[in-house]
């Protein structure tokens, strides 16, 4: 199991940096690339929360409707990504992020939808028993 430690190491900041932003401590104040490199460190090294939910073991698809360099310009994308990121690093869920849904694997539990789909994106998650509608 990696270790704070071990990802302070990689990126080259403190243990007390690393802990901070893997526990999403709002009070402390680091740049963007900073949280971007300890996250990426952290999922690269497998890390999982030791405050996770052990039995919490769900591979969850997220697709963005709107195209990578679209993304890359907004700031509300490039923060609810990092959003996202954090909270599955720190629940212990596992995080894909997909272009498309007709590339879904088999293995995904559930999915997370951000912007607008065509009908025949979201009927294919309901065949495939990735979308429930109620």
């Amino acid at each position: 199991m990696t270790t704070i430690k071990e990802i302070a190491l990689k990126t080259g900041f403190s243990t007390a940096t690393v802990s901070r932003i893997l526990n999403n401590d709002l009070t402390f104040s680091v740049t963007n690339q900073t949280r971007d490199a300890i996250q990426i460190a952290a999922r690269q090294l497998n890390y999982v929360s030791p405050n996770v939910n052990k039995f919490c073991d769900f591979d969850i698809a997220v697709i963005f409707s709107i195209n990578p360099d679209e993304e890359l310009e907004d700031v509300y994308f490039i923060r609810m990504r990092q959003i996202i990121e954090t909270t599955a690093l720190k629940n212990g869920l596992r995080i894909n992020f997909y272009r498309n849904v007709f590339d879904l694997p088999k293995s995904v539990n559930g999915t997370l939808l951000i912007g607008k789909f065509r009908q025949d994106a979201l009927n294919e998650l309901v065949e495939k028993n990735y979308l429930r509608i109620y």
